[in-house]
């Protein structure tokens, strides 16, 4: 159960924003506590609790708006951040689209684990460092974190809403590199969020693919020339390109301005119809998720691209006041990419000749789409088979085009407790070596 001092402390928080003139306002208050249990060369080196406390409070007053945040949370920290944010609101502009949002209800959620077994995550942290060790001979592991992490988070407004989460999970991530004698390669991790340690984490999320993949990369030559050919993307990459899509089509920053090539093509088809990507704080599959987005609506699940077809931006309540689009439900952080018909070993076999990738070292593609970037973890693909693993590799092309042109996507989904991916093939992209 919530903690009742952050109810009492966001009510008190409310009625001074009031008292101080203000028309309007919110607060977030959380309280989390982390506990940490870390490997690092060699050696277990650090078991640690952490503790903080913080307050976000905006207010607003004929349509203009303060906000003020703090890295604590009691009484005298509620009238710092009021005082400050009511300054700031006296200075700012009056803008029509500045609201609170209207009333909630009483939202109350608990999630997860409340009572962690720290015995347990222990287990299974030592049992993943060993497993490496004896099944994986090339991998040298360089640090496995493991934490478990509660938070209690309160939200009020003027307009009614009050609402009380709870939260707690575990998280075990590891960062390894191949290594044979002088040979070595670059760094790669993988991780996983969960709410249960019933079963190894070396079987969770894609541990062991990252794992055999990294131990050819000990045998990687430098691609030779340049073509055009089909991208194969583990679901590390897979993300990475979908958040670029999302980002660059259908992002507040782009539609408010204006430069979105999707701006205005809500209902048409942008993508291939094998792309379908579903926002869903609530998924059972969605380690803690989301209750409330942080405008004070309560969080609910979408879809952003259904079959090709886009169905939503991503903006917020402020953002679709200036622009009369339709709000998003969720503020877009647990994604749900939809499983297509092919196996990842069949997605190989259908590649005549291409490359598959691990991750992408790039900048942000432009307003028009366009990227290039460094292939991370790479494999030539000739007739339907992995060759080499490859070094010196670019590809480049236009993001909106290459998911016009998605060739296959995966039955297997990857979850790593805060999205579910499957592989994805492209074709149609400058492939570029040394």
């Amino acid at each position: 159960m919530v903690n009742e001092k952050l109810v009492e402390l966001a009510e008190f928080t409310v009625e001074e924003l009031l008292k101080a003139g203000n028309d309007e306002g919110q607060v977030f208050i959380t309280e989390s506590e982390v506990v940490e249990i870390a490997y690092k060369n060699g050696e277990y080196n650090t078991c640690s609790t952490a503790f903080q406390n913080d307050i976000n409070v905006i207010v607003m007053k004929d349509h203009k708006k303060g906000a003020h945040f703090l890295n604590k949370a009691n009484k005298e920290a509620a009238l710092e951040a009021v005082k400050t944010a009511t300054e700031a609101m006296e200075a700012a502009e009056v803008d029509e689209a500045n609201k609170i949002a209207p009333n909630q209800g009483l939202i109350e959620k608990t999630m997860g684990v409340l009572e962690p077994d720290l015995d347990k995550l222990f287990e299974r942290m030592e049992e993943l460092r060993a497993t490496v060790e004896k099944e994986y001979p090339l991998i040298s592991v360089g640090n496995i974190d493991a934490t478990y992490s509660k938070r209690d988070m309160v939200y009020k407004n003027t307009s009614g809403t009050l609402c009380k989460e709870q939260a707690g999970s575990y998280y075990v991530g590891m960062q390894f590199a191949g290594k044979d004698g002088e040979k070595i390669t670059s760094l790669n991790s993988c991780g996983v969020s969960t709410y249960t340690l019933d079963k190894p984490i070396i079987d969770c999320s894609d541990f062991r693919l990252a794992l055999e993949q990294m131990e050819k990369q000990l045998d990687a030559v430098a691609l030779e020339g340049k073509f055009t050919g089909t991208v194969m993307m583990n679901t590390g990459a897979v993300d990475q390109f979908v958040n670029y899509l999302k980002g660059v089509g259908t992002s507040g920053a782009y539609v408010l301005d204006g430069t979105s090539v999707w701006l205005d093509k809500i209902g048409e088809q942008v993508t291939s119809e094998k792309l379908s990507v579903r926002l869903d704080p609530h998924d059972e599959r969605i380690v803690r998720g989301e209750t409330l987005t942080f405008d004070g609506f309560k969080s609910e699940a979408y879809d952003v691209i259904e079959n090709g077809v886009l169905k939503n931006y991503m903006i917020d309540y402020y953002i679709s006041e200036k622009t009369g689009y339709k709000k998003a439900l969720n503020l877009g952080n647990d994604m749900i990419i939809k499983a297509g018909d092919v196996s990842y070993q069949d997605m190989i076999k259908n590649i005549k000749k291409g490359i598959l990738i691990d991750g992408f070292s790039g900048g942000y593609p432009a307003v028009n789409g366009d990227f290039s970037g460094v292939v991370k973890n790479g494999f030539l693909i000739e007739d339907g088979k992995i060759s080499n693993a490859i070094t010196e590799t670019m590809i480049s092309g236009n993001l909106f085009e290459m998911f016009k042109n998605i060739k296959d996507v995966s039955k297997e989904l990857v979850c790593e407790g805060w999205g579910v991916t499957p592989y994805m093939s492209f074709d149609g992209v400058v492939i570029s070596g040394k």
